[in-house]
């Protein structure tokens, strides 16, 4: 169950988050050489590469602040409590920043709909037109500065989920993938980024190291 990544750079549209010549390019091996070739040929392919085409970004992207989630549209004590859970799975991997939920749309910058698409673009009426919106079953979308990820909108598409398990998937997946590991990936089929049908509950060692390289480099 794979969703679609539209990325949003300060004043334009763009279908891919590149960034200029003054941002260096990212080598995160100078950083640390814990892992070994294999983890790091995947996080390159999860975090500067994009399923919408294959340009390599020079840098991954990031929070460089707390995440602040909105939950809006339909949910219940159950989608809160996974929702919950996923951000407490990240908070134990994450060091620089934290992720939790807030009451107030205008405090938030993350924001998870949940519901049908109709009811998704009344809101967001700029992704109308975005490819394969029409059969996703969830996506995420990005406003970026630099390497920095400003905000992200999320849409659980709930006439695509057919069990509890696959919207367990969908919300972890797009969560996870709106902090800046925004590719797919055939190689791991236990991985919560693998872009064939699965359905992931936790993340895997692989998914755990991608995410500490991308946000603690290590």
């Amino acid at each position: 169950m794979k969703g679609f990544v539209f990325f949003t750079s300060i004043g334009f549209l763009i279908g891919l988050c590149l960034f200029g010549g003054e941002i260096e390019q990212f080598e995160p091996h100078v950083i640390n050489t814990k892992y070994d070739q294999e983890t790091m040929e995947y996080f390159r392919e999860i975090t500067l590469k994009n399923e919408l085409n294959d340009k390599v970004k020079l840098r991954p992207i990031t929070f460089k602040k707390d995440v602040k989630v909105f939950l809006e549209g339909k949910y219940d004590n159950f989608i809160e409590d996974e929702v919950n859970r996923v951000l407490q799975d990240l908070n134990a991997i994450i060091d620089p920043i934290e992720l939790y939920t807030v009451n107030k749309k205008s405090d938030a910058n993350m924001v998870v709909f949940l519901g049908d698409l109709k009811s998704f673009l009344t809101l967001n009426p700029d992704l109308i037109n975005s490819p394969q919106i029409n059969n996703c079953e969830g996506l995420f979308r990005l406003k970026t500065r630099g390497d920095k990820i400003v905000s992200s909108r999320i849409f659980i598409n709930l006439d695509k989920q057919e069990s509890k398990l696959d919207l367990q998937d969908c919300l972890r997946e797009e969560i996870t993938q709106s902090l800046g590991a925004v590719n797919d990936s055939y190689r791991y089929p236990s991985s919560i980024f693998y872009q064939g049908s699965n359905y992931v509950t936790e993340l895997s060692d692989m998914d755990v190291n991608v995410i500490k390289i991308l946000y603690n480099g290590k």
